[in-house]
């Protein structure tokens, strides 16, 4: 995908491996994982609201480990792993954390629904955030409301 070879380029991201044995990928969600450090120790979550400021939809959290989703709460009316005697209170998951809270950044298929000039200006915004780090590390950006 042109997608994958170019965002390497920039430094700092790369997209997750793919198995070998996929020839046609169809992608939902591309994800990128994203190095702060790279980036002059920008969090994950000021580079994303840079992106979306450029006009390019992304998100963080698509994914949140075990314990913090709603969706598997150890509620045995509501969930069969938990009826069955499983339970993950007190357990921590820090690479799950980690890509969650700090590393992956998800940009919908429809992003690349287009041509390679699309493909070129969504490289674009990534490199842009990257040339302005140490400017957005040193003003974070606000929050609606004019909040940080």
């Amino acid at each position: 995908m042109l997608f994958e070879q170019q965002i390497v380029e920039v430094g700092g991201l790369r997209p997750l491996p793919r198995d070998p044995r996929v020839t046609s990928p169809t992608v939902y969600q591309c994800i990128v994982r994203y190095d702060a450090e790279a980036f002059k120790g920008v969090p994950r979550d000021h580079a994303l609201a840079a992106l979306q400021a450029e006009g390019l939809p992304c998100f963080g959290r698509f994914y949140v480990p075990l314990p913090d989703d709603p969706l598997f709460a150890e509620d045995p009316v509501t969930n069969a792993a938990a009826r069955a005697g499983a339970s993950w209170k007190g357990q921590t998951f820090p690479v799950a954390a980690r890509a969650a809270y700090q590393e992956s950044i998800w940009l919908p298929h429809e992003l690349f629904l287009g041509g390679a000039d699309d493909v070129h200006d969504i490289v674009a915004c990534f490199a842009k955030l990257r040339e302005n780090a140490e400017a957005l590390r040193q003003r974070p950006p606000q929050a609606p409301g004019g909040r940080r």
